[in-house]
């Protein structure tokens, strides 16, 4: 934030008063950048800027929640659960029903996604590596 400049006389007399509204136009013309003229929103403004958004209230897109949006275009409320649901829903990577190779049980993850969240999926990807390794080997 930027605030008025006072210049004074040597005795301490008063000469004038800068607003900020020129003092940001002198920095911008200083860095040669666009001399619009900038002015401080009044006390209207910024009450009408608050209260844009916050006596209205909206439902969740993705649970039964209401919440008081930040923007104008928000549609969650903000929970973990719901961010990725729209992520999902934006056209993230679909979920599948998947088995895991190591242990045979069924879980829901992206196409790429191979093993399971149990210890299954480190011991026996170790486990095929070798196993690779060693068949290509056994056919050289």
């Amino acid at each position: 934030m930027i605030y008025e400049v006072k210049v004074f006389t040597p005795a301490g007399d008063l000469i004038k008063v800068i607003p900020p509204g020129k003092i940001i136009n002198r920095v911008w013309r200083s860095m040669g950048m666009s001399t619009a003229s900038y002015r401080e929103p009044s006390e209207g403004e910024l009450k009408a800027a608050k209260a844009k958004f916050e006596n209205k209230k909206r439902r969740c897109k993705y649970c039964p929640e209401y919440f008081i949006p930040r923007y104008e275009n928000s549609n969650n409320c903000g929970s973990g659960t719901c961010k990725q649901r729209q992520y999902r829903a934006l056209g993230a990577a679909p979920v599948v029903e998947k088995i895991c190779p190591g242990c045979s049980k069924p879980f829901k993850g992206s196409a790429a996604r191979k093993w399971c969240n149990n210890p299954c999926d480190w011991e026996t990807g170790k486990t095929q590596k070798r196993m690779r390794g060693a068949n290509e080997a056994r056919k050289r």
